[in-house]
């Protein structure tokens, strides 16, 4: 019951430091939108964001051609990877439900790594889960701005924010349980 209420409040922090992450100027809003459109038929007409020629990203066809697939587009002076999903999979519930089970499996490995680091200094143990978190935001983050492009300022700000929540969720769980 114990790993259970520490695992419990290290994944609170996380979710609640990942929401706060995503407001932050890196997070959603250093997005760019490009386009939106609420209807369009089979023709590709409908309400325009942005006006650009006829081809497979404008196109009426572009849900069921695109939908769940990573696809590139190359111009003559830009490459871009292009995430696609039905608007069904950024249902808030949805995307709440998957973001606790992500956290709560994090949650339950910085609980194991407290755990097993049990026999040594609290500052210690924080000190290795800090590293783990750094190591973590390079991998992930890093490899995010080299594949995908990422801009620094989000993959800099996500990644200080994870190594932060991790050492916050790790902090949290020495200080109360020891």
């Amino acid at each position: 019951m114990e790993y259970a209420l520490q695992t419990a409040l290290a994944a609170v922090i996380l979710i609640i430091l990942g929401g706060v992450s995503q407001a932050l100027p890196w997070g959603i809003g250093s997005a760019r939108q490009m386009a939106q459109r609420t209807s369009i038929d089979d023709d590709g007409a409908g309400p325009k964001v942005v006006d650009v020629s006829a081809d497979p990203v404008t196109h009426g066809r572009f849900d069921s051609e695109m939908a769940g697939r990573v696809t590139t587009l190359t111009t003559d002076r830009t490459f871009s990877w292009i995430v696609s999903q039905p608007l069904s999979y950024y249902r808030p519930g949805r995307y709440l439900a998957w973001e606790i089970v992500t956290q709560v499996l994090v949650a339950a490995g910085l609980v194991a790594v407290n755990v097993v680091l049990a026999d040594i200094a609290p500052q210690t143990r924080i000190g290795v889960i800090a590293i783990a978190a750094v190591v973590a935001a390079m991998a992930t983050y890093g490899q995010l701005r080299n594949w995908w492009g990422m801009s620094w300022r989000y993959t800099l700000g996500v990644s200080v924010t994870l190594v932060v929540a991790w050492v916050a969720a790790a902090a949290a769980v020495v200080v109360i349980w020891g």
